[in-house]
This record gives C-alpha cells, sequence and structure tokens, in this order.
C-alpha cells in the first residue's frame, strides 16, 4: 500500500477501490425515478475516464488526485443530512489516514 507518498509494508494488500459504489450507480440506472436515474448517469459520465477509481490502485493518492469525484461518490455512502449527528469516516485498514470524513 502506498499512502502520503510512503510504501507502508503490510501481510495483505490493501487497494482503495470505490468498486462497490460504481455498482451502486450501475443499479441506479435501471430505477424508476428519474431524477436518480439523471445523478447516476452524469456521476457515471463524469467517472468513466478515471478507470483506476473503479479497478483500485495501492497508491491512495488517486483519492487526493479526484477530490470531486470522490467527494460526490461518499455522498451516497454517508449524506450530507446525517453529517450533524454522527462521525463517519473512510480510511485504510490499519491507519490513522482519512480518505474521506
Amino acid at each position: 500500500m502506498i499512502l502520503n507518498g510512503k510504501k507502508i509494508e503490510t501481510p495483505f494488500i490493501s487497494k482503495v477501490s470505490f468498486y462497490k459504489v460504481f455498482e451502486f450507480l450501475e443499479a441506479m440506472q435501471t430505477e424508476k425515478d428519474e431524477h436518480r436515474v439523471r445523478f447516476a448517469e452524469s456521476l457515471l459520465k463524469d467517472l468513466e475516464p478515471y478507470p483506476l477509481l473503479k479497478e483500485g490502485s495501492e497508491d491512495y493518492s488517486i483519492v487526493d488526485q479526484h477530490p470531486d469525484l470522490v467527494e460526490r461518490m461518499m455522498r451516497l455512502l454517508f449524506p450530507p443530512a446525517l453529517s450533524l449527528n454522527e462521525i463517519k469516516t473512510a480510511c485504510p485498514p490499519f491507519s490513522y489516514a482519512f480518505l474521506y470524513f
């Protein structure tokens, strides 16, 4: 895993990937609610040039390279309406480095 430009040795391969978010967006495209469909189509179109976000990478700097896209994807997982009364974060395993909070 590469975190903050440093290779960190671990007994496992750790990758940052938004594969499940992509799956969710693809499923949203089949819904009846046209607003959700348009949202999913728009975000997937914007993500299309960056397949590494879906495939995954050991270099966690891909999160820093695409902050707006990551923010839009993470809002699906952590709705802003719930951010005032709950603490949420995304971080690599066994690390205190936050990818999103």
